[in-house]
């Protein structure tokens, strides 16, 4: 059953009919940061995306470590 809702996912992403980061997405603190309804643009994604999902481990890098 699992592998089926895997392989769905997979086959929606390829053929572009789902977004990811279709609101609501939350952070790592629980703050909302994508509205329900609400998707954002590969731009905002690639630069200015400075937060991990909610249930994601670890931290983001300030580039000085």
């Amino acid at each position: 059953e699992q592998k089926q809702v895997v392989q769905s996912a997979r086959q929606r992403l390829a053929e572009g009919n789902w977004d990811v980061f279709y609101g609501p997405v939350y952070d790592q603190s629980g703050t909302r940061r994508i509205r329900e309804g609400e998707t954002v643009s590969d731009n905002v994604l690639l630069y200015d995306m400075n937060w991990l999902v909610q249930g994601t481990e670890g931290n983001i890098s300030d580039g000085n470590e």
